[in-house]
């Protein structure tokens, strides 16, 4: 994830994370929700409106993932948070269905079904990379 971060993303979000022309990505402040619910979605639509490229069609979703796990995890670093996320009680859904044509895997972790554009298992925090 550091090289596609630093490939891609480094220009406007600079190497360390911190901001530039891009928001600061290890501040607690997401401006599109959290990392873990809305990340992966903000990296892969981008955010047209404030000059961020939809890098969906760019980066395959392998890469996407990967970026994704990386700044999850530079950002609990940051912000002194284990990383993978702890999962709570209250943080565990049930297993997904399929939607039309929405592929899924089993977690290598916890075993749950969970799409395979997934960079972090929702039940558990595994990271996919």
């Amino acid at each position: 994830g550091a090289i596609v971060f630093q490939q891609n993303c480094a220009s406007c979000h600079a190497a360390d994370l911190t901001g530039g022309i891009g928001p600061d990505l290890l501040d607690t402040e997401w401006i599109h929700g959290g990392p873990v619910e809305a990340l992966r979605p903000t990296i892969t639509d981008g955010v047209v409106e404030r000059g961020m490229l939809s890098w969906g069609p760019i980066l395959c979703a392998e890469r996407v993932n990967q970026v994704t796990a990386y700044v999850v995890q530079q950002n609990a670093e940051a912000n002194g948070l284990p990383f993978p996320p702890e999962v709570g009680e209250e943080d565990i859904i049930p297993e997904a269905e399929p939607e039309d044509d929405e592929e899924l895997a089993e977690c290598f972790e916890c075993g749950a079904l969970i799409p395979v554009s997934a960079p972090i298992c929702p039940h558990c925090g595994a990271v996919f990379e």
